[in-house]
């Protein structure tokens, strides 16, 4: 990843777009999703890891579960099924070449054009997806992936390292996601992101959002999860008893006081009222 002079330390309530720390393009699309602000972007927490450290052998047969895998584009283009039926495919062979497994898997994405600009021949890549096996070829459909940049190191927050995997904002790669809010908790002011009640002093939120966004091991990533879901809960029943308190001040109005004419007419009825 490139070493661009970061920005002064900026709060995390301030807006996006007026940071100039981001294109407006990219500030724009993340507004749109609801994240105008720092705060409300780190709020936008991992759906999964991926231990990039280590990846899935390449399969023999259909898996059950998404497998995680890391090899080179071999071939790709646009294929067609009849008219109007189309779409692109990529086949990646394994980087071990093939000892452990098949070797080879093909990806395909159904009516998604703009995949031939992203994906080419010669690009290492990252994909992530269920194999199923087709007329015996296995085959990952709409798979996740992410290509691998040449400047990629054992610095690099997108590979040799538990990786964060978000849910898609449109406009914003995974890729740019990741870098963006890597920044962000580069530069800033940890003071703006501490709760008006702090659930646990020993485990301080700009802590538990630096851990739930780039782990050292899925565990400290899942202890972080914990901590965020905590605060939510104990937010949750601020707010319930607050609401509580609101009620119990209002005075209720009172229902079938006694007048003297009340009084004259109960008394003037041949039976007693329940």
């Amino acid at each position: 990843m490139a070493t661009d002079p970061l920005p002064t330390v900026f709060s995390a309530l301030e807006d996006l777009v007026s940071l100039s720390l981001l294109p407006a393009k990219e500030a724009a699309a993340l507004a749109a999703a609801g994240h105008a602000t720092a705060a409300q972007l780190l709020d936008h927490i991992p759906k999964r890891y991926e231990d990039r450290r280590r990846f899935d052998r390449f399969p023999t047969q259909a898996t059950a579960q998404p497998v995680c895998l890391r090899g080179t584009v071999i071939d790709a283009g646009m294929r067609f099924l009849g008219p109007g039926r189309r779409f692109y495919e990529a086949v990646v062979l394994d980087g071990t070449g093939g000892i452990f497994g098949s070797g080879k898997i093909t990806c395909r994405w159904f009516n998604m054009p703009f995949i031939q600009k992203l994906i080419a021949t010669g690009h290492d890549v990252i994909v992530y997806g269920k194999v199923k096996d087709t007329n015996g070829r296995l085959i990952i459909d709409h798979p996740e992936f992410e290509v691998v940049k040449d400047d990629d190191s054992a610095t690099s927050i997108h590979i040799e390292r538990i990786v964060p995997i978000y849910r898609n904002i449109s406009g914003i790669s995974q890729r740019r996601l990741r870098e963006i809010i890597h920044l962000l908790l580069l530069q800033i002011d940890p003071s703006s992101l501490v709760p008006v009640h702090e659930v646990d002093a020993g485990f301080p939120r700009v802590e538990a959002l630096r851990q739930v966004h780039f782990p050292e091991s899925l565990e400290q990533g899942a202890a972080a999860r914990r901590r965020l879901a905590l605060e939510e809960f104990f937010a949750l029943q601020l707010n319930v008893v607050w609401r509580r308190a609101r009620y119990q001040e209002k005075r209720g109005r009172v229902l079938g006081k006694k007048t003297t004419s009340l009084t004259k007419f109960y008394e003037s009825l041949p039976f007693d009222l329940t």
